[in-house]
């Protein structure tokens, strides 16, 4: 999968990317019951964080 962010408005903060991007890994692992390479679940810095 690969995710590519843009904004015709603004140029992007690694901030505000990561932001979109934790939202998005944590939506498709809670829908698909994804994990991280290793068997890594999701933890729950990155659950509250999403």
């Amino acid at each position: 999968l690969s995710v590519t962010y843009r904004s015709l408005e603004q140029t992007l903060a690694d901030e505000t990317v990561d932001r979109f991007h934790k939202e998005i890994v944590h939506s498709l692992m809670s829908r698909f019951g994804g994990r991280y390479r290793g068997g890594q679940e999701i933890n729950e810095e990155e659950k509250r964080n999403a």
